[in-house]
């Protein structure tokens, strides 16, 4: 459990690296705003789903939309929500079933961003 306490350490403690997003999209303000408002409903129906496949115990689509999230959270520079979607995966392919301290985390890291991201930061 060590390696879960220290997933924010390891992405160097950033939920929205906005610097490196702006990049991204090349100071393009209204793609911009379009994507973090699609994160807005993204990332939680990610979220949702993988707590649905949680309970059915269904390891394949719980894998899908960890790397789904994974895929949407590295898109966005979301480093530490990535780093946990990481993990979500991580226990899919050893079959540890660990799967629910994670996705706690990933729902509270969720809101650490909306933070930042209503911010403005």
């Amino acid at each position: 459990m060590q390696e879960f306490v220290n997933i924010k350490n390891n992405a160097g403690g950033r939920h929205f690296n906005k610097n490196a997003f702006t990049e991204k999209l090349l100071g393009n303000t209204s793609l911009y705003e379009e994507l973090i408002a699609y994160s807005f409903i993204q990332i939680p129906q990610d979220i949702q789903n993988i707590k649905k496949y949680i309970a059915e115990k269904n390891v394949e689509k719980i894998k899908m939309s960890a790397h789904k999230l994974k895929g949407t959270s590295l898109n966005m520079c979301f480093e530490i929500l990535a780093e946990i979607a990481i993990k979500i995966e991580d226990c899919c392919e050893n079959d540890s079933g660990l799967y629910g301290p994670y996705i706690e985390k990933a729902e509270s890291e969720w809101n650490e961003v909306k933070k930042e991201l209503k911010a403005g930061r």
